[in-house]
């Protein structure tokens, strides 16, 4: 199995991601893939890095031939200053554009937790693939305490025997759907979202097939 842990100690509000992919960068695997970044390894209780993992590229590559792949990114780091984008909010896992491809043959995972951020940003869309499972489902869960939304969701999903699955749960909102690309499903798309201070789900558009 192909199995990729990172790990970064960081106690400062601006001190960039655990896991940071650039253009080039690329992942294959015939069996499972996991990524792992933590940014906030001295508690979340602590203001730590802006991301756990952040796919900061239009022409990466992750796929896994014949089974999953999980993505589980942690930080606790608000806006960027001298790192990626200034202003940037932070996120657990953040993927800049579907110009790049997360593909796996089984199921697909993606969880994200920046309690001073957003836990999974999918930013915005793209010309590739975006999250594809090709037998399997997806499961999108992001947390956070802030003024941002916990999940937001731009980017193209696709379960193509499978189900979707898409929670968030924060403070300033639970999960944030827009129409800029569309969710597609062989089974199930099931959203779930939670805020103590906003709407726990909002929709715009209506590209869910």
């Amino acid at each position: 199995a192909e199995q990729i842990y990172y790990f970064s100690s960081s106690g400062a509000g601006d001190r960039g991601a655990a896991v940071h992919f650039l253009d080039g960068l690329d992942v294959f695997a015939y069996d499972s893939i996991s990524i792992k970044g933590d940014s906030a390894s001295n508690g979340l209780d602590q203001y730590g890095g802006n991301h756990g993992i952040i796919i900061y590229s239009t022409t990466t590559d992750i796929r896994s031939f014949n089974s999953s792949i999980s993505l589980t990114g942690y930080a606790n780091g608000y806006t960027t200053n001298g790192h990626f984008t200034s202003n940037w909010p932070g996120a657990g896992v953040a993927i800049h554009s579907d110009h790049n491809t997360i593909r796996a043959k089984t199921d697909l995972n993606v969880t994200g937790v920046n309690p001073a951020g957003i836990g999974v940003w999918l930013r915005e869309g793209g010309p590739n693939d975006g999250l594809r499972s090709d037998t399997g489902n997806i499961t999108i869960k992001g947390l956070s305490n802030s003024v941002y939304w916990s999940t937001y969701i731009r980017q193209k999903i696709t379960a193509t025997l499978g189900d979707i699955y898409i929670s968030g749960a924060g403070y300033g909102g639970g999960v944030f759907y827009d129409n800029e690309n569309a969710l597609t499903a062989g089974g199930n798309i099931d959203f779930v979202g939670y805020s103590t201070a906003e709407q726990g789900l909002y929709f715009e558009g209506n590209t869910l097939t």
